[in-house]
């Protein structure tokens, strides 16, 4: 048989053969982001009753606005795709761009989160001969000294780890407070490396981030793209269920972050 012969042969876009492929091959996608993302989940909940007393601290330090900026946007771009999916070309080309926009925004709501964790750090060290926890974003100051935004606590006779949480009943006060960076004994960061809250944190959160980044490039794709393959009605659908996947992923996931007490 030829090649002209089998290329004659081969369902064309927009068939029912054709649909049914697709529609397979996005399913079957789907499930196996979903056995992952149950792995993910499933190694959370365990740690998080190993460890309760950290998962029932470390959401105090995530961004809850940043977090509803997230789930908002991913909402919003599901909206925005099932309007394209749905309209005729014109319509569909400017809500597939508001669908982008969307995915762009949950992208970078997310990685403000992010700064912000990074941003602020968690430090033991002595002023006055009085030893104390601060936690706060850091600044220099004059003098060759550091100055810490934030709040601090005596800690004095209390053993700190802080990969593990905080002791309990610290009389925090609030303020700007000057600590020579020689009188440092212990500082981190809030990223994935302090504790396996945020390891679990980081770990599920980027899950979210690499849907919306697959969801920006497939509809930017079927946006631009002549390919009937790509824009026609079933790409778009397949777009679409990638985005419900995403936002109800996104909130099984932050509602296991900020309720550790709906898994016990």
């Amino acid at each position: 048989m030829t090649v002209a012969a089998i290329s004659a042969r081969e369902d064309p876009p927009g068939s029912a053969s054709s649909a049914q492929a697709v529609r397979l091959g996005i399913r079957l996608l789907l499930l196996s982001d979903a056995m992952f993302a149950i792995a993910l989940f499933a190694a959370f909940l365990v740690l998080q009753r190993a460890q309760p007393l950290m998962f029932a601290e470390g959401p105090g330090f995530i961004s809850r606005r940043s977090t509803l900026a997230v789930l908002v946007c991913i909402c919003a771009c599901v909206v925005a795709l099932e309007i394209a999916r749905r309209s005729a070309a014109r319509i569909r080309q400017v809500a597939g761009f508001a669908g982008i926009l969307f995915a762009i925004a949950a992208i970078v709501s997310q990685v403000v989160s992010y700064k912000t964790l990074l941003d602020r750090r968690t430090i033991v060290g002595v002023a006055a001969d009085i030893a104390h926890v601060y936690v706060g974003t850091m600044r220099d100051s004059p003098g060759g000294r550091f100055e810490i935004v934030g709040q601090r606590a005596v800690i004095e006779g209390r053993n700190i780890n802080l990969h593990g949480s905080l002791p309990q009943g610290l009389a925090w006060q609030a303020g700007a407070f000057e600590i020579d960076p020689s009188k440092i004994t212990q500082e981190i960061t809030d990223g994935p490396w302090r504790n396996v809250f945020f390891a679990g944190y980081y770990a599920l959160t980027l899950l979210i981030l690499g849907h919306a980044l697959v969801l920006a490039a497939w509809a930017g794709w079927g946006v631009v793209s002549r390919s009937k393959n790509i824009a026609s009605d079933e790409g778009w659908w397949g777009v679409v269920m990638v985005a419900r996947f995403t936002f109800i992923m996104a909130v099984l996931i932050h509602l296991l972050i900020f309720f550790p007490g709906m898994s016990a």
